[in-house]
């Protein structure tokens, strides 16, 4: 019978007076609220008008946006939501 080992994944440390950086996203709008800015909203952008739908730019950022949340140790919750 093969033995199993459980396995315990820890966050890297982190500097926790870092801000992470969220202006570099094109196809969402990141913004802070709550107690301490501890809420990051996340609205994907009406392009022209339109209903908020992700293309190739947007997939590849809706993929980054929670590997940053993850690395952000004041990001308490995340709200995704659309724009319009």
């Amino acid at each position: 019978m093969k033995s199993h080992k459980l396995r315990i994944f820890r966050r890297p440390r982190r500097n926790p007076f870092a801000i992470m950086d969220y202006t570099r996203y094109q196809t969402l709008a990141i913004s802070r609220r709550g107690p301490g800015d501890a809420v990051l909203d996340v609205r994907m952008r009406a392009l022209n008008g339109k209903l908020p739908t992700a293309g190739h730019e947007g997939h590849r950022e809706l993929a980054q946006i929670w590997r940053d949340v993850a690395a952000d140790d004041t990001v308490r919750c995340a709200v995704l939501r659309g724009e319009g």
